[in-house]
């Protein structure tokens, strides 16, 4: 490179020379316990990144940094006013790097938690940005994750909750201010904790509604589903989609449902049927959490097997991409629950999730 760059007569010089290092099997990283809160990097952070690396270069160096937290997963620790004090990146060729901590933060351990927790965030760009949330890391007995409302139609994100034990729990939602009760809220969680979301609502003053009941079930192995042919044009939904979905949706709420499957739509996969004209009249989407979901044909073209394929197409497809295969189903939608069961769906018995909302009168349909 030395002999190259003297024969263009161009001056250079030597920033550094790294080792590369790799990890084949996270599996053995510690799991040391922060009492703290980890989230992932904001566009608003760039700056504060791009003034403690060793390599800035002005707005030059801030550019870089900010295209890797708009399209790269990262991770930070928060400090109790929400402003980062020890971080991790990813740059464009997937390697992670940029890891540093506040001097006055330092020999808390975080650095060693934010490689531990970035091991699982790395394997996907985060569309959707959300908190991940816990009462104890890594052994945690409650963890919510709670999406970012950067506007105002970013209300209809659901917040999921998983929980191990039912009185953490409700330490949890009854000591801290993580959920904001004032607000509409939509809340995902296992049945078995309906009482103890519900005491704490009644506690808080708020009353809910028991929006769904549904099973989980997945697919283990993809090789088996059928290859149906159709003769017709199956591709992506496109944007200019949106509203119509969104229209058909049963849980349609406006424009708050409408962001949420544009988000959709742009950032996960889907599949569609399309007629002769190229509008869709069969579909099924990815949610932000990697089910498959909100699958419909319209009426006139029902019964021609669009469903089953779109399902086929769609799992096969996710597959490919690494994603998980499961989806949720309402426990009276029996029509599709068969469809996904012929396919080779199972059901985890042990398992039920319900959707409640509450503060309705925040959701002003438009």
């Amino acid at each position: 490179m030395k002999a190259v760059a003297a024969n263009r007569g161009v001056p250079g010089a030597r920033l550094d020379v790294c080792h590369v290092m790799t990890l084949h099997d996270p599996s053995d990283l510690p799991t040391d316990r922060l009492s703290v809160q980890v989230s992932s990097l904001q566009e608003s952070h760039a700056a504060l990144v791009n003034s403690t690396w060793k390599f800035r270069i002005g707005e030059f160096s801030e550019r870089i940094i900010r295209n890797m937290i708009l399209n790269f997963p990262s991770c930070c620790v928060l400090d109790s006013d929400g402003q980062p004090v020890a971080w991790i990146l990813t740059y464009c060729d997937c390697a992670m790097g940029i890891l540093y901590t506040m001097p006055g933060h330092r020999r808390k351990g975080y650095a060693k938690a934010l490689v531990y927790g970035f091991v699982v965030l790395i394997n996907r760009v985060e569309a959707d940005p959300v908190d991940v949330l816990v009462d104890h890391w890594p052994d945690f007995s409650v963890l919510l994750v709670k999406p970012m409302r950067q506007e105002e139609a970013d209300l209809y994100k659901g917040v999921c909750i998983f929980a191990k034990d039912g009185v953490a729990l409700k330490n949890v939602l009854l000591e801290t201010d993580i959920l904001d009760w004032t607000q509409y809220l939509c809340l995902s969680f296992d049945l078995c904790y309906e009482e103890t979301v519900k005491a704490v609502a009644a506690n808080r003053g708020v009353k809910g509604t028991k929006m769904s009941v549904c099973h989980m079930i997945k697919l283990d192995d993809c090789s088996d589903l059928p290859t149906d042919g159709l003769s017709v044009q199956v591709s992506s939904l496109q944007e200019s989609h949106t509203a119509l979905v969104n229209s058909t949706w049963k849980f349609g709420s406006g424009k708050f449902s409408e962001r949420m499957i544009r988000n959709m739509i742009l950032n996960f996969p889907s599949c569609c049927v399309l007629d002769s004209d190229g509008q869709p009249v069969a579909w099924i989407l990815t949610y932000c959490d990697c089910a498959m979901g909100i699958l419909y044909t319209m009426p006139e073209h029902r019964k021609k097997g669009y469903a089953k394929a779109l399902v086929s197409i769609m799992a096969k497809k996710l597959h490919s991409e690494g994603y998980p295969l499961y989806c949720f189903i309402e426990e009276h939608n029996r029509l599709s629950y068969s469809l996904f069961a012929s396919l080779g769906f199972t059901e985890d018995p042990s398992y039920r999730v319900t959707w409640y909302s509450f503060n309705e009168m925040f959701l002003n349909p438009q």
